[in-house]
């Protein structure tokens, strides 16, 4: 089994405009783009169409079916319902959703008690409300507001308020009332002193269960007698209401479908779509509706399952209790949730309360589109502060300052068409930013994007194409094009060519079959017709290739050298000039540090080591120079900066020179660091040629380690050497064994290495060419390698399938086999077994 972890690697990025702009065609539909309509347009170029819903559609034109009226409700506010077109009495028989304006308050406290107060009104007389907030945070306060202690504690300032304003004979007219104020403080943190102070003075029992204060309670939430049981729960019991939000999203599903129920209410944070709709009454199972039902078929209603749940209603209220059988539970639910939702609809429908504006007016709208569904009656209000970050940002502070002036009650609300507009002129400057950032965004990553198309425009024609023969062919050839002139260019040879061809191409031997790479082709292009006439002349051929190897390795091996030597020598003196000028500005800060607080000699020699980065060791004689000579002094600290960096110079040519020799030079670096780069260079080369001078003592000659090697191969030669038997030889000659010692089992082994190297000299073999004439040859050799490859591969399947016929194979393998021999050719032989074909049969399929 394999264990899932987290992903740590991304392969690809990529936004999502770009994304969606893959796609040939874009569509949707939403009832919040038209907020959105600019950036539809300028990144996608898509029109938005602003589509009616189905009931105000069906009051326009000549078949219309519905006609639309307008009213003030009790409030004073304007809204519009639809009455059917045959109704001489224009009954309401579909809404309009009623947008109340915005409501805004100085201070989040203010916001918050106007919201539970109508939380607490509309929760009473049984309609459900949902309330929206702009984060988890917001939802948990509003939350514990609805608690039993805090609904209290607001019905008793509510109470001494009202009170305060009976007894003065006064009404509220938005000015700040001084002897109140304290009750503007947030809820908890009004002091219970001051409160009863206050009672007392007004002859107020603050009990709040006393049907005195119940009653004029009843009065202050808008309510009627009739809800005076409803009301008096709440008080001892809080609101009852669900949380939704990220921390619940278990419980989504079966938390909104009781949303829409008599009495529910509902705190939802950043709430859009969430895929359902809020249904009026509560959702009705779809155990209940079964039952009904199979209750309604049993009774002979055979359409029980194509009708309204208004008309299953009706059938249900007319059949008898006995016609129940033993879904009466269910039957009863249905009714009563159907009652439920009558309820509901009578008291307004689904009333949706937004505790502050989203910084983007689609999320607002989403949220008002909760209520009134489909034609059902519903509305919405958004309560905001001054405190309230949108308002903050725009403006919210010097309204408040000027609140503050004029002495206006934070209690009071300011409700205006003119705020809501200004309100939304500020959301939609805020859209304009984020969509600014976005197509910003979106700019930098076309550039990517061009990028992207291209690799995976690549990548897709080589997951569909069926031979990528040509394509590859193609590749070679650009880049034969741009490497073989820039090897003609090198000063030091067109050994990287051949470095390349033999990683794209290296020797192939299959079975009996050998393809040289580019360089053994070289070499035995080398060859003429009496070098392969025996074995006497093909060994010294092989000689005379071995030696020129060795030789022309042995000048590439100086020349890098000499060239690192050159490097390494003039970045030393460059460092060395940086770390002089340091020395000189030590010695110069020295010259002038404080006698007072003079250091010691360890704490100068530390700062001193730090700033140069290289240790230096001085003896306690030495050290105090530093304070009695400074010149001495620093004249010993140069020597040692010097030494320091020869030597680790000095050692790193002689690592890098024996790690490309595999050999030692035998040289101590410490020893030949006191000369001078002149003398180093000198004793460095010295060593490298008397290396191959070894080399070759050992390796040529009539009794060198080759000759013993190869011969033994050679003499079993008959006849002239074929190409095949000079690779054989070829590949012999590098290879080789020496004895070493194991540092983990201490114990002497032999070992493969390599005892020269053709890249070199097969070089100067190419530098015959000129530059179009060896291109030629390296994409002919080329295509000649893919050729063996392709019969090789051709070979094996062949051998896996020749016992098929044609008509076995799907049917991808016979339209390509179609369409090489044709569609008649195939029809003759469709059903011979493969192996029995002719030859040229055969090397068609």
């Amino acid at each position: 089994a394999v264990r899932v972890q987290s992903e740590n690697i991304t392969h690809a990025t990529i936004t999502i405009q770009n994304y969606f702009r893959m796609y040939s065609k874009l569509a949707g539909m939403t009832g919040t783009a038209m907020t959105e309509a600019e950036e539809f347009d300028n990144i996608y170029t898509l029109d938005v169409l602003d589509i009616p819903p189905i009931v105000e559609y069906n009051t326009m034109g000549e078949e219309a079916s519905l006609k639309s009226h307008k009213q003030k409700d009790e409030y004073g506010y304007e809204y519009t319902f639809y009455s059917q077109i045959a109704d001489p009495e224009n009954n309401a028989f579909y809404f309009k959703r009623k947008d109340y304006p915005d409501v805004i308050f100085r201070t989040e406290e203010a916001k918050f008690r106007a919201i539970i107060k109508e939380v607490i009104k509309y929760s009473v007389i049984g309609r459900p409300i949902l309330i929206g907030t702009t984060s988890v945070e917001a939802s948990e306060k509003l939350s514990n507001r609805l608690r039993s202690d805090m609904v209290r504690k607001l019905a008793q300032v509510l109470l001494l308020r009202s009170e305060w304003f009976l007894k003065n004979d006064r009404f509220e007219d938005g000015r700040l009332v001084l002897e109140l104020k304290f009750l503007n403080d947030p809820l908890k943190a009004i002091n219970t002193p001051g409160i009863n102070k206050l009672a007392k003075s007004l002859g107020v029992n603050l009990s709040i269960d006393l049907p005195e204060n119940v009653d004029k309670l009843i009065k202050v939430f808008g309510l009627m007698p009739e809800h005076r049981n409803r009301f008096v729960n709440v008080l001892k019991k809080g609101i009852s209401h669900q949380v939704l939000n990220a921390r619940k999203h278990t419980e989504e599903s079966q938390i909104i479908a009781g949303a829409g129920a008599f009495g529910a209410v509902t705190i939802a944070t950043n709430m859009a779509g969430r895929g359902v709709d809020i249904k009026l009454g509560g959702e009705v199972a779809e155990e209940i509706l079964s039952a009904v039902n199979r209750v309604l078929k049993r009774a002979g209603i055979q359409a029980a399952y194509d009708i309204s749940m208004e008309e299953r209603l009706k059938l249900v209220n007319d059949l008898k209790p006995e016609d129940y059988g033993i879904y009466e539970a269910e039957i009863k639910f249905f009714i009563d949730s159907m009652d439920g939702m009558s309820k509901v609809k009578s008291l307004g429908g689904l009333h949706v309360i937004g505790s502050e504006r989203h910084e983007a007016r689609r999320i607002d709208n989403q949220l008002r589109g909760r209520a009134a569904r489909l034609g059902d009656p519903g509305s919405s209000r958004f309560y905001l502060s001054l405190e309230d970050e949108l308002m903050r940002i725009f403006g919210g502070q010097q309204v408040d300052s000027m609140m503050q002036k004029l002495g206006v009650d934070e209690a009071v609300p300011l409700e205006h068409g003119i705020v809501s507009r200004v309100i939304e002129s500020s959301q939609t400057r805020v859209e304009g930013a984020n969509f600014d950032s976005r197509k910003h965004l979106l700019e930098y990553d076309d550039v990517l994007n061009a990028q992207r198309v291209i690799i995976y425009g690549q990548r897709d024609h080589i997951l569909q194409k069926e031979d990528l023969t040509e394509d590859v062919r193609e590749m070679l050839e650009m880049e034969i094009e741009r490497r073989v002139p820039l090897a003609k260019e090198d000063e030091d040879g067109a050994w990287k060519l051949l470095g390349w061809l033999e990683q794209i191409q290296p020797t192939m031997i299959i079975g009996n079959i050998v393809f040289p790479s580019y360089t053994f082709k070289l070499l035995i292009d080398s060859f003429d017709e009496n070098d392969r006439k025996n074995p006497e002349n093909v060994l010294g051929k092989l000689s005379e290739i071995a030696e020129r190897s060795i030789n022309t390795e042995e000048e590439h091996v100086l020349d890098s050298a000499a060239a690192s030597i050159s490097s390494i020598q003039l970045r030393n003196e460059i460092q060395l000039d940086e770390r002089m000028e340091i020395l000189d500005t030590f010695f110069e800060a020295l010259r002038y540090e404080d006698e007072v607080e003079k250091r010691s000699m360890k704490e100068i020699l530390n700062e001193l080591v730090a700033s140069l980065a290289v240790p230096i060791n001085l003896s306690n004689t030495q050290a105090r120079l530093l304070d009695d000579d400074p010149d001495q002094a620093r004249e010993i600290i140069t020597t040692q900066i010097e030494d320091n960096f020869k030597k680790n110079s000095v050692l790193r040519i002689i690592g890098a020179v024996e790690r490309r020799l595999k050999e030692s030079l035998g040289l101590i670096p410490n020893d030949i660091a006191t000369q001078s780069w002149d003398e180093i260079s000198n004793e460095i080369l010295s060593s490298i040629s008397k290396v191959f001078n070894d080399r070759k003592g050992r390796l040529l000659g009539s009794d060198g380690q080759l000759v013993k090697d190869i011969k033994p191969t050679l003499n079993k030669l008959e006849g002239p050497a074929n190409d095949a038997a000079l690779v054989q030889f070829l590949m012999m000659l590098p290879r080789g064994e020496v004895t070493a010692f194991d540092k983990r089992t201490h114990k002497q082994v032999r070992r493969r290495t390599t005892r020269l190297t053709y890249i070199y000299h097969a070089a100067e073999l190419m530098n015959v060419s000129d530059t179009a004439e060896l291109s030629s040859n390296i994409l002919t050799h080329l295509d000649k390698a893919q050729e063996v490859l392709k019969n090789v591969w051709g070979s094996v399947v062949f051998d896996q399938f020749k016992d098929r016929k044609i008509s076995q194979f799907d049917d991808k393998v016979q339209a390509i086999i179609k369409a090489e021999l044709g569609e008649p050719q195939v029809a003759k032989i469709s059903d011979s077994v493969i192996s029995e074909l002719s030859q040229e049969g055969k090397k068609t399929v």
